[in-house]
């Protein structure tokens, strides 16, 4: 009885002893933002949780995971809780994490430093798994929208995973990917690390002094807290997590933002168009192999292609006017393709052109500006004028002068008469087959526009008047320059719109031509320095669009081909 009274005395004094709380964590120095582990442990299984709500005002815990372990050591039995905890700092300097508390045992403090973003934690201070960092050629000086290709080197020494890294929202750059990374596998320390390269280009949409923006890798990492079933000479009995188990780490890596000097647009450059690129060539072919006839439409395909920019930044093409021939430049379709790792920026567009005469007719050479960034001077593509011959037309002949009309009561009986002559059996299964034709066009017209709710430029276009003002207040002149064109297209049919200048002349406003030539130059002129207010210019064509609405500019019909 004495020793089983022992026992129970040992038993109940064990469990009336404060359990030992430790807290720790895998790095004393760490930059802000990025995730490290803090670990609670136990010297005994609890059901208890550790209160982590004094972390909330400096710190923000991403995961927690728990296991308990039972060792045996000499026929002595030793249990242990741990909790494992991904948190980070939110702020910069030495300080502390608080002790933390679990049921009605309390933890150590700790103390730590936080550096600042992006900062590289030295080796011998603390261990560093994962790293990112931005490189680019600081050496190098760039021109306001110049390509700057830089890399962001992702450096992981095992277990990192996540997708591809994203820039912080800058109005001052456009940011685009080079598709997939590249992957390098070195020594480090006796390590095998990888550095995973993501390749970028940037486009300064300003000059001055700028700051490349931060870039943040949003990842994790899997953690196994279980160990096998020995380790040394111990006994591991692990009652929590079977062996292999992990649950996921975040791992958040952030690259500071770098300063660079972007140079304007030289001041004796000179040109309409400001294209600074390493390479621009244009062509035009003719489509079909046609043969040139008087009054008969060709068509030629003109192509430009420019290494180191993107679509947007391509001018439109200016054809020539010329007495000999009508031009009627369609749509252009602009896209950008990444060729031996370059972005290379293409526009296509077909031309109509119809001779107005027969025997020689030169057709305008095509003309695009741009400035060589290799060796920093202007240049001048392109696709020099051809001469063609063309045959005459015999079913064309020559308008004379107009006879005069004759008043005399004769002439008016004559033509009274024949007004009043009936159809005959062809001309009215002609008007028949002509009235159906026209019935069923309406109607599929009709089709569309419901389908596609005003979306389309043939349409009713109620839709576009919110959006496109919707555009003006956003600054989004990219958006409101194909809104425009769109809206125009539908809105005045009679005219041939593609560009912003079309639709300037197409509305016919003093006014507002001025908000369209200051939207190009916010587009297209980076010199320019006018200021684009949205208010004036939803003023302007909402005043428009009821204006045209009362005259109905739709009904008017297409203009003659031929004068």
């Amino acid at each position: 009885m004495k020793y089983v009274a022992f026992l129970f005395g040992m038993l109940f004094g064990f469990g009336c002893e404060a359990a030992n709380i430790t807290a720790s964590v895998n790095r004393n120095i760490v930059p802000v933002d990025e995730v490290f582990v803090l670990t609670i442990s136990a010297d005994e299984n609890t059901n208890e949780k550790p209160d982590l709500s004094v972390l909330d005002d400096d710190y923000t815990v991403y995961s927690t995971s728990s296991s308990k372990s039972t060792y045996v050591v000499n026929s002595r039995v030793t249990s242990t809780t741990k909790w494992q905890i991904g948190i980070s700092a939110n702020k910069t300097g030495k300080q502390k994490i608080p002790a933390i508390k679990v049921g009605n045992d309390i933890s150590n403090e700790i103390e730590i430093e936080i550096l600042s973003e992006g900062a590289v934690v030295d080796e011998q201070l603390g261990e560093q798994k994962y790293k990112i960092k931005t490189e680019f050629d600081a050496k190098k000086s760039y021109y306001v929208q110049e390509q700057i290709p830089v890399n962001v080197v992702v450096t992981d020494i095992g277990g990192l995973q996540g997708g591809e890294p994203v820039f912080d929202n800058s109005d001052e750059w456009i940011i685009k990917s080079l598709g997939q990374p590249d992957v390098v596998s070195r020594y480090e320390n006796g390590n095998s690390v990888r550095d995973i390269i993501f390749k970028y280009v940037l486009f300064a949409q300003k000059s001055g002094r700028l700051f490349i923006p931060t870039v943040r890798f949003n990842g994790y990492t899997v953690s196994n807290s279980g160990g096998g079933i020995f380790s040394g000479n111990i006994l591991n009995l692990n009652v929590g997590f079977p062996s292999g188990f992990g649950f996921e780490v975040p791992i958040n890596l952030v690259a500071p933002k770098k300063q660079i000097d972007i140079k304007s647009v030289p001041t004796d450059y000179g040109r309409n168009w400001w294209l600074p690129a390493k390479d621009v060539m244009v062509s035009a072919d003719f489509i079909d192999k046609p043969e040139f006839v008087e009054g008969e439409a060709f068509s030629r395909e003109i192509v430009l292609k420019a290494v180191g920019v993107i679509d947007t930044q391509l001018p439109e093409f200016d054809f020539q006017d010329t007495e000999s021939l009508k031009q009627y430049p369609q749509r252009s379709t602009n896209s950008t393709e990444l060729i031996d790792g370059e972005p290379v920026a293409i526009k296509k567009t077909v031309n109509v052109y119809i001779p107005e005469k027969s025997g020689e007719v030169m057709l305008p050479a095509i003309e695009v500006e741009w400035f060589n960034i290799k060796t920093l001077k202007p240049e001048t593509a392109q696709v020099p004028e051809v001469t063609i011959f063309v045959k005459k037309n015999p079913n064309i002949t020559t308008i004379g002068k107009e006879p005069e009309l004759q008043t005399t009561e004769n002439t008016e009986n004559e033509n009274v008469k024949d007004d009043k002559q009936m159809l005959t059996l062809t001309q009215l299964v002609s008007l028949l087959i002509a009235v159906l034709l026209l019935g069923m066009l309406l109607g599929y017209q009709v089709f569309k526009c419901r389908k596609f709710k005003g979306e389309k430029p043939h349409c009713e276009t109620r839709a576009y008047p919110d959006f496109i003002v919707k555009k003006a207040y956003e600054n989004d002149f990219r958006g409101l320059r194909d809104a425009l064109i769109s809206w125009a297209t539908g809105f005045y049919p009679q005219k041939n719109i593609t560009t912003l200048k079309d639709v300037a002349t197409a509305v016919e406003d003093e006014k507002f031509s001025e908000q369209i030539d200051i939207i190009i130059d916010k587009l297209y002129n980076p010199k320019d320095e006018k200021s684009f207010n949205a208010k004036i210019f939803a003023d302007l064509y909402n005043k428009i669009v009821k204006k045209a609405k009362k005259t109905d500019k739709r009904k008017i019909p297409l203009p003659k081909l031929y004068q």
